[in-house]
């Protein structure tokens, strides 16, 4: 046997790709390129191009970038940036009055952080004296105050001081961030003082706090559930009718309304008392093997 390449020694001498020997292989090899006709070589060596100078015209571009061109500006985008920039005027006025906000330093507050509660969404006609009814069943309160601008009107927003710590820490607990108290009609939110007691802490008024007003979304859910027609009881919605003649093809009687066109009370139907099925003499034959005496017989008989 000749000596093989070692492109062909895996393959006892034909091709890794068409399967056909060296000789056959050769006759499909690709020969070189075509030499470009001397024509073309010819007329690419005389090609010439007309060259010119810029030089004069440099001064007319100094002359184009001092005019002032008007450029056509999308009037229907001066919404979407007068927003952004709304937007940016208000980060910027809230950075600077976080930067004047020390609540460490403030000379009004004078009372222990941990024995104080923060009450806000008050009602502004609270004052301190209602306040301080609404929390004395919570334990005895050492002082209350209502914010007050310059001009003496309420902020809507106040704190309470216990005497006792654990009264304070209780009433957190009954009353929370989420469950409120109710005030003069107005359910307002207790938290604990957060602006001396959690580290970064922000108020509301300065882009912070605990979130929106979770109570207006539920008087709003109470309104849309709340049907249009008078005589409907709340909570409850009103149902398509079906049609009667599906009824009484079956025989049976069209199903009441779920509440009466006037304002009478609801009646619901007597329930039905509770009957046993009647029962039946069969039995499976595995019920009856197991009630019945077993012998070896009847045993090897059953199964």
């Amino acid at each position: 046997m000749k000596q093989q390449t070692k492109q062909y020694n895996r393959h006892d001498g034909f091709h890794t790709l068409t399967k056909l020997p060296p000789t056959v292989t050769k006759l499909f090899t690709q020969g070189p390129p075509l030499k470009p006709s001397k024509l073309k070589l010819k007329k690419a060596e005389e090609r010439k191009y007309i060259l010119t100078g810029v030089a004069e015209l440099l001064p007319e571009v100094s002359n184009y970038e001092k005019l002032d061109c008007k450029i056509s500006e999308n009037k229907y985008l001066d919404v979407y940036e007068d927003a952004i920039n709304e937007s940016q005027r208000e980060q910027e006025a809230l950075r600077a009055k976080l930067q004047d906000w020390h609540p460490e330093s403030d000379p009004n507050i004078s009372s222990d952080p941990y024995r104080t509660l923060f009450v806000g969404r008050l009602d502004y006609s609270v004052d301190e004296v209602a306040l301080q009814k609404s929390f004395v069943k919570y334990g005895e309160i050492e002082s209350c105050r209502v914010v007050r601008d310059k001009e003496g009107k309420s902020r809507g927003y106040g704190f309470v001081q216990f005497v006792n710590y654990e009264d304070s820490k209780q009433c957190f607990r009954d009353l929370g961030v989420r469950r409120g108290i109710e005030i003069m009609g107005r359910t307002s939110i207790v938290d604990i003082e957060r602006g001396r007691t959690v580290k970064y802490f922000k108020p509301r008024r300065l882009g912070g706090g605990l979130g929106g007003r979770g109570y207006q979304k539920k008087q709003l859910m109470n309104k849309l559930s709340t049907p249009a027609s008078s005589g409907a009881p709340l909570g409850m919605t009103r149902r398509v009718p079906r049609r009667h003649d599906t009824y009484e093809g079956r025989g049976s009687l069209p199903p009441q309304s779920r509440y009466p066109a006037s304002g009478a009370p609801l009646t619901t139907p007597p329930v039905p008392p509770y009957q046993k099925p009647a029962s039946s003499s069969y039995r499976s034959r595995r019920d009856r093997s197991r009630h019945q005496p077993s012998n070896s017989s009847d045993d090897a008989l059953m199964y």
